[in-house]
């Protein structure tokens, strides 16, 4: 007889409690029963039948099948979880592109408005440059920043391209803020136009 756990050959020669054979094997007979046990537990839970399963086919038999559930809900959670991946995806691409296309109708309704508004005062002005024009009263209000011309139409736009020239004046020619606005757009890079649409 020896102890279980440094192998002394007498009790005097270590402090840890001496056992018969008889003893060790009943110790490890109820550690097995406990494991095994517990084996059956989990199984039954998997099979979630409470053990009738392993009653009906054996013990061998119910841990394959408790595999193959196993890996069946874990495939299933998987697609579940990337099924909720994409579902969330999809959620927060609708309301960016809901938020986006928003943003785009005011600003486009803002634009209209803008534009209807410069229009309106345009023509008070070409009325009025009507009537200098008929008492004899000379003025540069209406000459054009980039061409130096008179006869303006517009507000200059208050949004200008990385690069593209401010006409310096009041009021421009459509005509030629459009030009210098496309020679701006012409030297900027698809990624500069792009990360510069992004901050407006």
């Amino acid at each position: 007889m020896a102890c279980p756990i440094c192998d002394a050959l007498h009790p005097d020669d270590c402090d840890h409690p001496f056992m018969t054979m008889e003893q060790r094997m009943d110790a490890t007979i109820d550690t097995l029963r406990a494991d095994l046990a517990a084996c059956r537990n989990l199984i039954a839970v998997m099979h979630r039948d409470g053990g009738h399963y392993i009653e009906a086919h054996g013990i061998e038999k119910a841990v394959v099948g408790a595999k193959a559930i196993f890996h069946a809900q874990a495939s299933e959670i998987a697609e579940l979880t990337q099924e909720r991946d994409r579902a969330r995806y999809q959620h927060d691409h609708d309301i960016a592109r809901a938020e986006k296309v928003e943003v785009v109708a005011q600003r486009n309704h803002w634009h209209t408005e803008n534009e209807r508004l410069t229009q309106v005062v345009m023509n008070l002005r070409a009325e009025l440059a009507e009537a200098k024009r008929g008492l004899g009263i000379e003025s540069d209000d209406d000459i054009c920043g980039f061409c130096g011309k008179p006869g303006v139409d517009k507000y200059p736009h208050p949004v200008r391209w990385p690069g593209e020239e401010s006409a310096g004046t009041e009021f421009v020619h459509a005509e030629c803020e459009t030009e210098e606005c496309r020679r701006a757009h012409a030297l900027l890079t698809k990624k500069q136009r792009d990360s510069f649409l992004r901050f407006l």
